[in-house]
């Protein structure tokens, strides 16, 4: 479903040409499998075949060569039922205007400038449930079925329609199957996100005819702002066995405290100058040196979120993604004749930059808190394992212990009793060490400390 409202003008002031347009669009698509349709999936192992094309490269034949046949309907085995209704929504606005002035000159010179502004929201709204297989037999194909590949290589190859076993997303033989409502309860979070981009643009140009030479020159200049929104699952996420105790909140744990929201800006300017010469009045002469850009797709500026423990390492999208550019060189000549048809050679080079990719950043503070992280959290993520290990937790529970059971307030009695020697002795050797001499060093030198 589709809504567009354009409204557009033109108007002329001697010299002075305007032009101003606005646009509203908004589009509704509903995907996914509905109500009735969905993704079945069979499986069929250690079959094996050769790829014949004697008879034919385009339609070529596979032969049985080993394992179970592969035509035969009860060889295979389902696995898994999924049913997803998705809405994806855009809308658009967008608002330009342009105007061109022709100088009172000798020659034919004009200027023009422009402006324009546009927001593009774009989101998804997904409801997907999943079943998996419980019975032990195979489920049966419908042979009414005939395929394209039948009639061209003779090869009967089974097929199950989904509304065979699954209605108005609803197993017709519920003891056959078992709903994953963990998967249901986590898609609600995970199939709902969204991104709005804003651009807000300007140009500037001239052009001029000198004779037999035309010049083209201008630049434009851009910012676009990104925000989107969206779900990541947390770092410890719940256990198989608590997603089946507990499937709504084992979903929620794992992502209601991680909506992420990013935002990100960038601002850049596509310079080009074009000329063109008359050499004969057939032949024609054009040089030109421009910029362009590609920009990457709403979905890289996306929330997304994956640590690996491993590695020690935190993988995210980047909300302020450039756009791919290039610097181009382009010389031609175009011969026309006189009735009709042109011939042409032309060279070329492209420089580009900032292709879309992954790289490897240190975890600053400034990094961290784009993503609702702080320094102390990552700490914990990444550093907090390797402290905390086995050993230290059981030294900790021993410590925990001597407490509970008087042992600790027994020691520190007698050492008092004792007149305290081995505590003072650690007293001074702990004062004597480097890092209390440096940090002495450093508290001198901040003033706030001492004005206080």
């Amino acid at each position: 479903r589709m809504r567009r409202l354009d409204l557009g003008a033109e108007q002329v002031f001697g010299r002075l040409q305007l032009d101003y347009n606005a646009v509203y669009t908004q589009t509704n698509i509903n995907g996914g499998s509905g109500g009735r349709g969905g993704v079945l999936i069979n499986r069929l192992t250690g079959a094996g075949w050769i790829l014949d094309r004697t008879e034919s490269d385009l339609f070529p034949r596979f032969l049985r060569n080993g394992g179970p046949d592969f035509t035969d309907p009860s060889n295979y085995r389902p696995t898994q039922y999924t049913n997803t209704n998705l809405q994806n929504n855009n809308m658009r606005r967008e608002v330009r205007g342009n105007a061109r002035y022709e100088l009172p000159t000798s020659f034919p010179f004009s200027l023009k400038a422009g402006a324009s502004w546009r927001s593009q929201y774009a989101d998804n709204q997904s409801v997907s449930r999943r079943w998996n297989y419980a019975g032990t037999t195979a489920l049966p194909s419908d042979p009414s079925i005939i395929s394209f590949d039948y009639i061209k290589t003779g090869r009967r190859m089974p097929y199950w329609e989904n509304l065979q076993f699954f209605s108005d997303r609803q197993p017709l033989t519920p003891a056959l199957w078992r709903e994953d409502q963990y998967y249901f309860y986590q898609n609600n979070y995970t199939g709902n996100r969204g991104v709005t981009e804003w651009v807000t643009a300007g140009y500037g140009m001239a052009q001029a005819r000198f004779g037999r030479t035309s010049l083209l020159g201008g630049v434009r200049t851009e910012r676009t702002e990104t925000e989107s929104w969206g779900y990541v699952r947390a770092r410890s996420a719940s256990t198989a066995a608590q997603q089946t105790a507990d499937p709504e909140g084992s979903a929620n744990r794992d992502y209601a405290g991680t909506l992420r929201k990013l935002r990100g800006d960038y601002t850049k300017s596509f310079p080009s100058v074009h000329v063109a010469h008359d050499v004969t009045a057939n032949l024609k002469a054009r040089l030109s040196w421009s910029t362009s850009f590609g920009r990457p797709a709403l979905t890289n500026l996306l929330p997304n979120e994956g640590i690996d423990e491993n590695n020690r390492t935190l993988t995210v999208n980047n909300p302020s993604l450039r756009p791919r550019t290039s610097t181009n060189w382009d010389a031609a000549l175009e011969y026309y004749f006189e009735r009709v048809g042109a011939l042409s050679a032309s060279v070329y080079r492209r420089d580009f930059r900032n292709f879309f990719g992954t790289s490897v950043l240190p975890a600053s503070a400034a990094f961290l808190a784009l993503y609702g992280l702080n320094p102390a959290e990552y700490g914990d993520y990444v550093t907090g394992p390797r402290i905390v290990t086995d050993d230290v937790r059981a030294e900790m529970r021993r410590i925990l212990r001597e407490i509970q059971d008087g042992t600790f307030a027994r020691n520190w009695i007698l050492e008092n009793q004792a007149g305290r020697a081995s505590f003072l002795a650690t007293r001074r050797r702990e004062a004597e060490h480097p890092i209390e001499a440096v940090g002495r060093e450093l508290r001198s030198k901040m003033s706030w400390l001492n004005a206080k």
